[in-house]
């Protein structure tokens, strides 16, 4: 059996499969044939009980608790908690999973995971340390509402600007995401702080970002 799948993966079928999740999406995990998790499965199902049958069974089987189905990500645990630990976002460590380990779940069931790691196990705090002018993190969030002379109520947003070194920051509030007020409260916060800084560090705001990529996204040509 081993020639053919490790004995990890043998686990995980063994795991997946005692947690009620069907030989389809097992090998979708695992990226698999679906024949080859039938055949292991099959020989799971077959195999004496390790508490009543003599000598060891084919291959070791992971005990699951029956509060709910096994996480698709569940498998990668070790490594996303090492990603984690070296700083990655949840939507980068979705991407490399899904790049790098053939991971085909989605960014919702890697944030779960996450979310259930980090209440157990909180992570490290790692201070960022950044040199004065070097960096300008720039983000848009929702604002307070505003009720107009018109009675109606609007939800309005805030773009925050603040420096990394001495978290000195600037707002300003518009009510469209637009690439022309994004650059307009940017050259404002410019005058407010007297200078422009090295480096800024955006988020994949629509309003700056034509196309979202890790590595290599595709800015705004106005921006």
């Amino acid at each position: 059996m081993a020639n053919h799948l490790s004995m990890a993966n043998l686990q995980v079928i063994a795991a997946l499969h005692r947690s009620g999740h069907s030989n389809r999406h097992i090998a979708r995990v695992l990226g698999v044939n679906r024949e080859t998790v039938g055949k292991y499965v099959n020989e799971l199902q077959n195999q004496p009980n390790p508490q009543t049958g003599s000598g060891d069974p084919p291959f070791a089987v992971t005990t699951i608790s029956k509060a709910g189905p096994v996480s698709s990500c569940e498998p990668f645990r070790e490594q996303i908690i090492a990603w984690l630990e070296a700083g990655l976002s949840i939507k980068r460590i979705h991407q490399d999973l899904t790049a790098e380990h053939g991971y085909t779940g989605t960014y919702h069931c890697v944030w779960r995971l996450v979310s259930k790691i980090q209440s157990t196990s909180p992570l490290p705090f790692r201070r960022m340390e950044v040199e004065p002018g070097e960096e300008l993190q720039i983000d848009f969030g929702t604002a307070a509402p505003v009720t107009g002379p018109d009675g109606k109520t609007r939800r309005p947003w805030m773009l925050r600007l603040v420096l990394s070194h001495s978290r000195k920051a600037y707002s300003e509030v518009v009510y469209r995401q637009t690439t022309d007020n994004f650059i307009a409260i940017i050259e404002n916060a410019f005058e407010y702080f007297g200078g422009v800084p090295k480096r800024l560090l955006i988020d994949n705001l629509k309003a700056a970002v034509a196309r979202a990529d890790w590595y290599d996204p595709e800015l705004h040509p106005k921006l």
